[in-house]
């Protein structure tokens, strides 16, 4: 605790006393004086808690951030109405209103900054006060007092607190990337008394556990306000789901691990945190990947609650609730949980209602934790339905929730469709909505908007459908369940191939100017372009797709009556699935899906660089120079791997059959040969071959599916050092038989250095927890000198360490980009691709 912080509480402490005593001494020895009396402090009438919406305490308006066009919009509640829009910084991730109904408090994500907005209750407000924070401010949440703002910056690992009466930060504390706040209420008049509640949103790896089921345990901070000492962090368990692995009654129940700790919401001294909590260990099936769960934790004990009452997997709640669904009574899943807050008080028997919002599946639920147990819906239906219709708007993507609980309404803020949706408790169902920003229009817009419909969605044709028929997918999942933000869940997944850490995707594309460059896809490098993923949607989260026929063109869009196109021999690096998806003949319905979807994965905007000094960023540039990362991490997007054709039949097809040379000043283990007869020779497009063991890994016979080669490197990562430790680590599964060896022993495709400081755990099979640990630990050695065999840090403990590791996790779109060396002695370039 800073000396700032600690002259502050006592200040604020000693103001609030003396405006408490009812008279003062003036200078006749005792007379009371009323022009003595210091102003009356207004007390928040709630906690505070961090979101992408807020209501006022006299529920009089509500404001609400708008991150594509970086403004916040003011709505009186009376008739909804939009009163007022201000331009805020870019990208607005949270606001937080002060006790005078006339302040809010915007944190801009894109620019690292907070900034107060004053006479929202008018129709004039304005920005008054700017204050520059960490990397990624995201969330904010106010002490009863309004005297402190407290900014999660999820980028810098960091929560700063702000003396608002000053706008300046006054103190730091350390959390690793936070989300979602929350500061309590006991309604005096005394801040010193409060606490700090502060989710870290990624589960915190377990020793051992990488790629299991239980492998995360959810951390919540607890802070006193009066010094900001932490309490022993409340930890989250994994739990059982409820549901049979595979979907097979006669398998157990997998579990799930608290992961993306996006909210927090208090009530009866319980604390209920959100989560998309994973099951990575598979099989890769839509209800045994991701569920919507609240985790419920007592404050006073610090303990969660897992009896009645207590942590809840939703996705289970719901299916119970509704096993039968049909086409007239459909069944939704809210997918990825974004809010979560609390109407009215407790119940006669001690329970306490909450609504809850799932981005995934446009819905809010209704639940109530009671003593005898958490149970979803009203009288009036088990699930409201955000997705609307044209007359009174859809909310879609919702990512924020308001409650007046004195009038019986929830306001919503809709993301994706830009609008603020409002729902009637009265009627349980949404009853309009109103525009927060502009629509997209153009056709570029409207492309990238659509795109960002597709990626963040698990309703229509992208989840499974259940019995819902023409309603189309339940909302299990979106991209956005594993690529939050369009980044990364940091999971380690067991998929076909073998372990895969989640790859963010703000890598796709290159942000670093010029034409945008697009990487190769996958850790292997087995897809050229977004519309492969035509498979996962199909495979993994149970759709439709979009790449469909029907028997009339009248038909498309009428799911119940839309097929899929069959794949087989189709798409990965084979046909171009974009072929299909255009060929008119096949592919009937002409859905273009997949080229918004690319649109927008175009825009994901590279997570920004965590601040840090900038000599040791200097220092650790020189670093990354001496090391010679380029050879792998330069060009372009930060990594060699690159599409390096126009991605046609004709290509694929041709590369599959085009040899290419392995520079020879390339180490014989970055790249195999095809065939130890015919030295440095391989086709461009080809499966790894088999591979005699040495010092990077074990002896492998190899995979026939084609993967872009000359974008490969193997730098020693596969397994471990130990031959058992690789057995166990390193497994694929196989249906219906034993797992057999991962892929990858040839090496893997060049991730992308954006967002390193939102991405630990490392490499594919997420092993490495830090980057520290990436460079000092003996089992990434060879990773670490891969470019220069007498390349030093120092390991474990020299400053060289910590300022190359500055330097990477700095890096983002305004980075200049290192240029891919030449070979001293030829002139021949690191990237083995051909031009295009």
């Amino acid at each position: 605790m800073t000396d700032t912080y600690q002259r502050l509480v006592l200040a604020v402490a000693g103001a609030l006393a003396i405006g408490a005593t009812t008279s003062a001494c003036g200078d006749d020895g005792g007379k009371p004086t009323d022009d003595a009396a210091p102003p009356v402090t207004v007390i928040l009438k709630d906690p505070s808690r961090s979101s992408a919406i807020a209501i006022t305490d006299d529920r009089a308006h509500v404001a609400m951030v708008n991150p594509d066009d970086g403004t916040l919009s003011v709505y009186q509640t009376s008739d909804n109405a939009r009163t007022a829009k201000v331009a805020t910084g870019k990208r607005p991730s949270g606001v937080v209103l002060a006790a005078d109904g006339k302040t809010a408090y915007v944190a801009n994500r894109d620019d690292a900054t907070v900034v107060r907005v004053t006479g929202i209750d008018g129709g004039t407000p304005a920005v008054d006060a700017t204050v520059a924070v960490g990397a990624e401010p995201v969330a904010l949440a106010l002490s009863p007092t309004g005297k402190l703002l407290f900014v999660a910056e999820i980028a810098q690992s960091r929560v700063s607190v702000i003396d608002t009466a000053t706008m300046k930060v006054i103190e730091t504390l350390v959390v690793d990337r936070p989300r979602a706040l929350l500061v309590t209420n006991n309604a005096d008049d005394n801040d010193a008394d409060e606490q700090l509640i502060v989710p870290e949103f990624y589960g915190a790896p377990v020793a051992g556990r990488e790629a299991k089921d239980d492998g995360r345990t959810g951390r919540v901070h607890v802070f006193s306000l009066a010094d900001l000492t932490v309490d022993k962090p409340i930890s989250l368990a994994p739990l059982d789901s409820g549901f049979h692995k595979g979907g097979d009654v006669n398998n157990p129940t997998v579990f799930a691990s608290p992961n993306q700790l996006g909210s927090v919401a208090i009530a009866e001294g319980r604390i209920y945190v959100t989560s998309v909590s994973a099951s990575p260990d598979g099989p890769a099936r839509f209800d045994n990947n991701v569920f919507p769960v609240v985790h419920v934790a007592d404050l006073a004990t610090g303990a969660e609650v897992t009896g009645a009452g207590g942590t809840t997997n939703l996705a289970r709640k719901i299916v119970d609730a509704i096993p039968a669904p049909t086409v007239d009574a459909p069944r939704f899943q809210p997918g990825d949980l974004a809010d979560i807050a609390f109407v009215g008080g407790k119940g006669a028997d001690g329970s306490v209602v909450a609504y809850t919002i799932g981005r995934a599946g446009d819905l809010m639920v209704r639940v109530t934790f009671g003593p005898s147990g958490t149970a979803i819906g009203s009288t009036q239906n088990k699930l409201i339905d955000l997705a609307g219709n044209d007359t009174i708007g859809k909310c879609q993507g919702p990512i924020g929730l308001a409650i007046d609980s004195d009038h019986g309404k929830a306001y919503v803020n809709c993301w994706v469709s830009r609008r603020l949706a409002v729902v009637d408790f009265a009627q349980q169902a949404m009853s309009g909505t109103f525009e927060g920003s502009p629509a997209a229009v153009g056709a570029a817009e409207l492309s990238v908007a659509r795109g960002k419909r597709f990626f963040f969605t698990g309703r229509a044709r992208w989840s499974n459908a259940g019995g819902n028929g023409a309603k189309g997918g339940e909302g299990w999942s979106s991209c956005g369940s594993c690529h939050p933000d369009g980044l990364t869940d940091n999971m380690t997944w067991v998929f076909g191939a073998g372990p895969r850490q989640t790859t963010s995707t703000d890598g796709t594309f290159s942000h670093g100017g010029g034409a945008q460059k697009q990487r190769a896809l996958n850790w292997t490098g087995i897809f050229d372009e977004i519309h492969d993923f035509e498979r996962n949607t199909r495979d993994v989260s149970g759709g439709l797709g979009a790449i469909t026929t029907a028997p009339a063109p009248t038909d498309c869009n009428a799911l119940d009556k839309e097929t899929q196109v069959s794949l087989v021999g189709i798409g990965g690096l084979a046909k171009p699935l974009k072929e299909l998806a255009d060929d008119a003949a096949t592919a009937t319905c002409g859905h273009k899906d997949w080229d918004d979807m690319t649109a927008y994965m175009k825009t994901i905007e590279p997570v920004h660089g965590k601040q840090a000094d900038g000599a040791a960023i200097d220092r650790g540039k020189a670093a990354f120079a001496e090391g010679n990362c380029a050879k792998c991490h330069g060009g372009a997007g930060w990594t060699v791997s690159r599409v390096f054709y126009d991605v046609t039949g004709a290509n694929t097809t041709a590369l599959g059959t085009t040899a290419f040379t392995r520079p020879p000043f390339f180490p014989s283990t970055w790249m195999y040969d095809a065939d130890p007869a015919v030295p440095t020779k391989r086709n461009l497009i080809s499966g790894q071959p088999a591979i005699a063991a040495d010092d990077t890994g074990p002896l492998s016979i190899g995979a026939g599916i084609g993967e872009i080669a000359c974008s490969l490197r193997n730098v020693g990562t596969f397994g471990a050092l130990d031959p058992n430790a690789t057995a166990a680590l390193e497994l694929r599964p196989v249906a219906g038989g034993s797992p057999t060896t991962a892929e990858g022993r040839g090496g893997y495709n060049v991730p992308s250095l954006y967002g390193l400081a939102m991405g630990a755990p490392y490499l594919h099979h997420g092993q490495a927890p830090t980057l520290d640990a990436l460079f000092s630990d003996a089992r990434w050695s060879f990773h670490t000198n891969a470019g220069n065999a007498n390349f030093s840090l120092a390991l474990g403990s020299g400053t060289k360490l910590a300022d190359l590791t500055a330097y990477l996790l700095s890096i983002d779109a305004t980075t200049a980009e290192v240029a891919i060396p030449t070979d001293v002695a030829t002139g021949g370039s690191f990237d083995a691709c051909p031009a295009n």
